[in-house]
């Protein structure tokens, strides 16, 4: 494990931040916006990391679009926005 000095920051040590993340729900940790291919990493309950793109499915959602604000989740006629952490509530857009 890399040591810390003055000079220098350990990376996991800066990377790891408690309380961030909900652990038991879907949350987005990455957007990759670009006009042709829009994407964004996402992680899962289960702990694993996906990355998606429009009409990639979720669970039982549709992804409906990714943008600069985050990602719009549907099922049905519910649609959900997930935002990136610290970057305001998720819920119904």
């Amino acid at each position: 494990m890399a040591q810390s000095t003055p000079d220098t920051i350990d990376p996991g040590s800066a990377a790891t931040q408690a309380g961030v993340l909900p652990l038991h729900e879907t949350t987005l940790i990455g957007l990759m916006i670009a006009p042709d291919a829009p994407a964004a990493l996402i992680r899962l309950s289960d702990g694993r990391v996906a990355r998606i793109r429009p009409g990639d499915i979720v669970g039982r959602r549709t992804v409906a679009a990714i943008d600069a604000d985050g990602v719009v989740l549907v099922r049905g006629s519910r649609r959900e926005r997930l935002r990136l952490p610290g970057q305001g509530m998720t819920g119904q857009d």
